[in-house]
């Protein structure tokens, strides 16, 4: 809370029985806060959960900007691990650059291929959104992850 910010109080007459009378005291406090412009990612969904060296799958991330964004330039989106239980690897596609300004939105593809194999499969994870060159000026809210994938 600011040093110079004071509350403001408001009395409000609820009632009156004879010589009682009630009264509501109600405060109202103005606290200056910083909201810092956002990239929000939405539902992320995947083209086949079940993949294998000869058969890709495709990634769609959307992602929003908020009103208060205006440049986002050098802010990469790629994709990554969320979790895995098994040894495999896997290619995503080389991170793309986000470019939105203002109330702009727009979904990102990533084909995602089985590099090697894992032993004894099916093996499974799920992915994320993974960013770069985010500034402190901007929030990424990234909480999202893919369905869980099948690798073969």
């Amino acid at each position: 809370m600011e040093e110079n910010s004071r509350p403001d109080w408001k009395l409000s007459r609820v009632g009156s029985t004879g010589l009682e009378q009630e009264f509501i005291v109600r405060q109202t406090l103005r606290v200056t806060c910083n909201v810092l412009p956002t990239l929000a990612v939405g539902t992320i969904t995947i083209s086949t959960t079940t993949i294998n060296s000869s058969t890709d799958a495709v990634m769609h991330i959307p992602l929003g900007a908020s009103a208060g964004i205006s440049n986002t330039s050098g802010i990469t989106i790629g994709v990554g691990y969320a979790s895995t239980d098994g040894t495999f690897e896997l290619s995503f596609g080389a991170p793309q650059n986000v470019n939105l300004s203002a109330g702009q939105s727009h979904t990102f593809d990533f084909t995602i291929h089985v590099v090697s194999g894992p032993q004894n499969p099916p093996k499974h994870c799920t992915l994320k959104a993974v960013f770069n060159g985010v500034p402190n000026t901007i929030e990424v809210i990234n909480t999202a992850v893919s369905p869980q994938l099948s690798v073969n």
